[in-house]
Order: structure tokens, then C-alpha cells, then sequence
């Protein structure tokens, strides 16, 4: 499967919105200019799911507890975490919307992850 259809899959069974879906498909253009990564189902799907709930979760205005302070830490001290802090700026720009610190976290984390298995 191929991340567009997963996208697909995800507005044609009410998960997502047509907002939802041009925002993810924009930032997965914003991802592949900023860090010359191609997000594919293999690397990038994980990201790309979660994102699309996260977003989905904020325009409803329903929220998600915070990472442990632990893991949280680790994500700030990870190498890629200010390449992480950029990118999800970038998506907020792309969505028209403030993101929450709690989703902020969980996608600083998957950010890190993915930007660690392309060093």
C-alpha cells in the first residue's frame, strides 16, 4: 500500500477530512523539500497515521495525555529533535492551526524516529 492510498483509505472511511487529507498530503511534499526524504508506506507510515488522527483529534478539540516525562526528556536530547521542533512548525503552517504541546510530543517522538533511521 502506498501512503495516498492509505490517506485514501482513511477520507473514505470518515476517518479524516478533506482538509485533513491536503494537509497531509502537502506536508508529505514539505518533508521530502526540507529533508530530502521521501516519506513512502515503508518509513513513513506510522508518521503519516498518526498525524492524520492527531489532526483529526484537534479539529475536534479533543485531547491527548503528554508523554512521560521520561520519554519527553529523551526527545530533547535526541539529535534530530530541533529538525523535529522545525518540521512540525512547518505542519502547523500547513494546517492553519495551533498544535497542543501533548500532540507536539508524539510527533517530535515519531519525527525523531524516522529522521534517525535516514542519518
Amino acid at each position: 500500500m502506498d501512503l495516498f492510498l492509505r490517506l485514501n483509505i482513511l477520507k473514505d472511511s470518515g476517518q479524516i477530512d478533506q482538509h485533513i487529507f491536503d494537509s497531509i498530503s502537502e506536508f508529505i511534499s514539505f518533508f521530502k523539500q526540507a529533508h530530502g526524504i521521501a516519506l513512502t508506506e515503508e518509513n513513513g507510515s506510522m508518521l503519516i497515521t498518526h498525524l492524520c488522527i492527531a489532526l483529526d483529534r484537534i479539529k475536534k478539540g479533543k485531547t491527548v495525555n503528554s508523554l512521560e516525562t521520561d520519554i519527553y526528556e529523551e526527545i530533547t536530547g535526541d539529535c534530530n529533535f530541533e529538525k523535529a521542533v522545525k518540521v512540525t512548525d512547518g505542519l502547523e503552517r500547513i494546517f492553519g492551526g495551533s498544535i497542543p504541546d501533548d500532540e507536539r510530543g508524539y510527533i517530535y517522538m515519531h519525527l525523531c524516529v524516522l529522521l534517525k533511521q535516514n542519518d
